[in-house]
């Protein structure tokens, strides 16, 4: 097992914390060195990756959870960038959804993983530093959501549904690498009549 450092938040209190060498460990890190060598996922659900899209420093942010087979995105917006807002954020996105994996990138956000875990029963893999080529479908993801959410912009004042409606229009478009279907239509295997 793998142990990794983080802090929960930004505040002066942690960074003297930090100097003094007092710092919080997540524990039950698992590596997902052998998860990510398969390159294709063959079950909806059956991997889903993870990574946050920053708008002002220490502000609001987007949590994205992409499936890799459907290119399916599900998340919301959390209120702020830490580890309690963006679990509160995935276990209410993944509740009642066919999830069986988890890969976010090794961020201090996703440091209470066993709380979404112990929620939803599904485990966390991380993959392993410096090596976010492993995680393209979700980095491309957060590309294309750039598009909506230019970097640098306040999220804080931007609804959800706003955000649920972006993610609705990258669902509905099709794609080249699902045979011009919908991430949609792969997802939930129902064709959808788009006009």
């Amino acid at each position: 097992m793998e142990r990794a450092v983080w802090c929960e938040n930004y505040g002066t209190r942690e960074k003297h914390a930090i100097r003094k060498g007092m710092r919080s460990v997540v524990e039950k890190f698992v590596s997902a060195t052998n998860l990510l060598l398969v390159p294709t996922q063959q079950i909806i659900g059956d991997g889903l990756v993870g990574d946050t899209v920053a708008g002002k420093t220490r502000q609001a942010c987007l949590v994205t959870l992409v499936d890799r087979k459907s290119r399916f995105v599900i998340g919301g917006k959390a209120n702020k960038k830490n580890a309690r807002e963006v679990s509160r954020i995935i276990i209410c996105a993944l509740r009642g959804l066919p999830v069986k994996t988890i890969t976010p990138d090794r961020g201090m956000e996703f440091a209470r993983h066993a709380e979404v875990t112990s929620a939803l029963q599904v485990p966390f893999y991380f993959p392993p530093p410096h090596q976010p080529w492993q995680k393209g479908i979700n980095e491309n993801t957060n590309g294309l959501s750039r598009e909506y959410f230019p970097k640098g912009q306040d999220l804080t004042d931007i609804s959800q549904e706003c955000i649920q409606e972006v993610f609705d229009e990258r669902n509905t478009r099709p794609c080249k690498c699902l045979s011009y279907r919908t991430p949609y239509e792969v997802f939930y295997k129902k064709p959808l009549h788009l006009t």
